[in-house]
């Protein structure tokens, strides 16, 4: 038997793996996730400074986690056979047959329900608590410093989740560039000079092929 783990972990260490933050950055822009991945810029002061209060707010229910006895920052993870998602949730707890998993945001809410890059990282977390603990559902909360939603995690979630997973292996492991989500996000974006240039480069005809990810244009919220 120990031969066998030995085996199996040395498999897990070579397959791909995805992290819920990734399928953030996939659903925000694609093409963003493929700049992400491949070039990988220094963060801005401005970003630093914004991941520190974003640490601060995430901080700030560390005691209510503990009384209400939700497990934080754990090291969870789970394989689907053609990768591993892997990843730390915010905060979850199980409940017989059903998990209750909590992403926080200090970022600005939407108007209403919460944004699509939310709530996939959150039913990636979802997803492998689902798998290892045998469970039978789970409902999502995405929490925001002013407002909360709840979703539970159905099958259209899961459904767009493992197509985007897909596309991901492409983007991460074959270099293939995605689409460009554009839109305000462009104007504040550290790679529009790059992404913008790449674009141009294309001939006319070119324009018009498939890209992974052009069916997320029009997802930004869910109610």
């Amino acid at each position: 038997m120990g031969g066998r783990r030995k085996t199996d972990n040395n498999r897990n260490k070579t397959k791909a793996v995805i992290h819920p933050s990734e399928l953030h950055s996939y659903f925000y822009c694609p093409r963003v996730y493929f700049f992400e991945t491949h070039i990988r810029k220094r963060k801005s002061i401005a970003t630093r400074i914004r991941l520190f209060f974003g640490s601060i707010f995430h901080y700030a229910f560390r005691l209510r986690d503990i009384i209400k006895k939700y497990s934080y920052e754990i090291p969870i993870e789970t394989d689907l056979g053609n990768l591993i998602i892997r990843g730390r949730p915010d905060a979850f707890k199980i409940d017989k047959s059903s998990a209750y998993v909590i992403e926080r945001k200090s970022s600005k809410p939407p108007y209403k329900g919460a944004w699509i890059s939310d709530i996939m990282q959150a039913a990636a977390y979802s997803i492998i608590l689902i798998r290892e603990k045998n469970l039978k559902e789970a409902k999502i909360e995405i929490r925001y410093p002013n407002k909360s939603k709840v979703f539970d995690l159905d099958t259209e979630l899961v459904s767009m989740l493992m197509k985007a997973l897909d596309e991901m292996l492409l983007v991460k492991y074959s270099n293939i560039l995605p689409y460009a989500k554009r839109g305000n996000r462009c104007n504040s974006c550290p790679y529009k000079q790059e992404c913008f240039s790449l674009d141009e480069g294309l001939e006319p005809d070119k324009q018009e092929l498939f890209e992974p990810g052009s069916w997320i244009e029009n997802l930004n919220l869910i109610y």
